[in-house]
């Protein structure tokens, strides 16, 4: 009853935040921005979408082998794919991680714990990278917003989200005897040494930084796609400063694969800065549309290749976990 209640309450919120973004744009102006759409732009922004995905398995399986664990390009390509899938079918942002948790941990032979961790480092890794885009744009972004309570969000999403990475990544160092006391602490403790593990070997730590900074420029190019696919000029450098705090905030699991909150904080942040909203609904529709049909392309892998070919490994635990 707990699970149905919170499906429901899901649901709920999505077709409320929906309706409300809906609701601030008219139809007809709607229906003018998808009368005459630019099918060519359309199929760059999927084949962008392909290759983001593709770079974010690249970035997980990097950060599997930092601690000795077996990983392969198939498996993590195939993995990601499907997890790109529940990410839009299931009532939450974070689905798609616990298919990547379930999928490596039973197919992969690698272990629970390992999994979650990995998983878990993989996600913090992607939102500080965020985060640091957030502060590094706050100048060029105030330039844009002039809102003082717009401004105040911006800043303190984007400051949480950098010192709370590099307090993650010191928790492994600093009273780990203590915090190993607790269960959930204890689990924190273990997933910063994987993210410890990683930043000992600064090839493969510039190597993930650096994926997740292109991920995240990935994102923005899309919006801009998107844009071109309704015959709108968006600047490149507006949606550069527009978009990251709109993706950050749109992790929170509040409603289904961020329908309805993605659309309200695109609204909201482009008419802050005295962009249309009507262009930024239509931009946030397409970008959901372009999300959940590479989706399902992870959807159709998942069909295809259940059950899962050979595991990686033989070993009953991963290097990680028997230290």
């Amino acid at each position: 009853m707990q699970r149905v209640s919170v499906l429901l309450l899901k649901v709920v919120a999505t077709a409320l935040l929906i309706y409300l973004s809906v609701h601030t744009v008219s139809l007809e102006t709607l229906s003018a921005r998808f009368a005459n759409l630019h099918w060519g732009w359309m199929s760059l922004m999927l084949g962008v979408l392909a290759g983001q995905i593709a770079l974010q398995a690249t970035r997980w399986q990097t950060i599997v082998h930092a601690v000795g664990a077996p990983f392969s390009v198939t498996a993590s390509q195939r993995i990601t794919y499907i997890a790109a899938f529940f990410n839009q079918t299931l009532p939450s942002t974070i689905g798609g991680d616990t298919a990547r948790i379930w999928l490596l941990a039973r197919e992969q032979k690698a272990g629970w714990r390992f999994a979650a961790y990995s998983v878990f480092v993989d996600r913090a890794v992607g939102i500080f990278a965020l985060a640091l885009l957030v502060v590094v744009l706050l100048p060029w972004t105030f330039d844009l917003i002039s809102d003082p309570l717009a401004r105040t969000t911006i800043l303190l999403i984007g400051g949480g989200g950098v010192t709370g990475g590099l307090a993650f990544a010191a928790l492994s160092a600093g009273l780990k005897g203590w915090l190993n006391q607790f269960w959930l602490t204890r689990h924190f403790v273990a997933a910063s040494g994987i993210l410890r593990a990683l930043l000992a070997q600064p090839s493969r730590a510039a190597f993930v930084m650096g994926a997740s900074i292109v991920i995240h420029i990935a994102t923005v190019f899309v919006a801009w796609t998107a844009a071109r696919t309704i015959g709108t000029h968006l600047d490149f450098i507006v949606a550069m400063c527009l978009l990251p705090p709109v993706v950050l905030l749109a992790t929170i699991p509040v409603s289904i694969a961020g329908w309805g909150l993605r659309e309200g904080l695109m609204i909201t942040t482009f008419t802050l800065s005295g962009n249309d909203a009507g262009d930024a609904l239509a931009i946030s529709l397409i970008m959901g549309a372009a999300n959940f049909a590479v989706g399902l392309c992870g959807g159709l892998i998942w069909l295809l290749t259940w059950p899962a070919g050979v595991a990686l490994s033989n070993q009953q635990s991963p290097p990680y976990e028997r230290r």
